[in-house]
């Protein structure tokens, strides 16, 4: 077995490598647009040829009855988040990576009527587009 040092040798300056790392949120206030359960709210939108590489929640205001959310995309609807409680005080974030091949958006789908929460909803994305 050998040991090919080709790449670790290769000294890639960051700024020759395609693509750019973006921070993006979105604060939703479901006390001025309430959903019913089973509503999915598109939140982020995810460019084609991007990398999602952490997903999150934080909860700003508590909703004031047990509520959930799962946290995903179009083609998962948990990928990022399962059961998000939205009547605590918490944060919740993935990161497991997803690469997107088509344009997509960060989803939420509520388990029952959301009426008071306000949240925010992260995520840090790796753009392989170069513009």
């Amino acid at each position: 077995m050998a040991t090919i040092e080709y790449f670790v040798n290769k000294k890639t300056p960051a700024s020759s490598i395609p693509g750019k790392v973006i921070s993006t949120n979105a604060i939703i206030d479901f006390s001025t647009r309430n959903v019913s359960s089973g509503d999915i709210v598109q939140v982020l939108p995810i460019s084609s040829g991007s990398y999602a590489i952490s997903v999150g929640v934080r909860v700003l205001t508590q909703e004031g009855s047990a509520v959930t959310v799962k946290v995903g995309d179009g083609s998962d609807d948990d990928r990022y988040g399962a059961s998000v409680n939205l009547n605590t005080a918490t944060e919740s974030s993935s990161s497991q990576p997803h690469y997107y091949e088509t344009d997509d958006t960060i989803d939420l789908v509520a388990s029952a009527a959301i009426a008071n929460a306000k949240i925010e909803v992260f995520a840090l994305v790796f753009s392989t587009s170069v513009e």
